[in-house]
């Protein structure tokens, strides 16, 4: 199957592929390039984020992060109090999301 042109809806997939979207092939999130901003230690089972942001699974597959007031604090001058407490609860999952799977697209597929 080949991709649409630009614009064009994609038809139905052929036997034994997968159907993707236009958006879904072309398009990004506001979020792009989210995984490069992470650091793994596997040994550790520890994900670290460019803001310093330490995040760890607990038993049931949620994130847990270490500092998660710390790095509010550091991103409230430039985003606000309510902005850095949502920011921070997002970077924990994606956090937990690196450490489960790192090759997933995202946390919300």
């Amino acid at each position: 199957m080949s991709t649409p042109a630009r614009g064009e809806r994609a038809g139905k997939a052929e036997p034994g592929q997968l159907h993707c979207s236009v958006y879904d092939a072309r398009m990004t999130s506001k979020h792009h390039q989210w995984k490069a901003r992470w650091a793994i230690d596997e040994t550790e089972t520890l994900a670290t984020h460019e803001n310093g942001l330490r995040v760890r699974l607990q038993d049931d597959g949620l994130g847990l992060a270490e500092n998660a007031d710390e790095v509010a604090l550091l991103l409230t001058p430039l985003h606000g109090a309510h902005n850095a407490t949502a920011m921070v609860q997002r970077l924990v999952r994606e956090g937990a999301q690196m450490l489960i799977d790192p090759y997933a697209r995202g946390w919300r597929n």
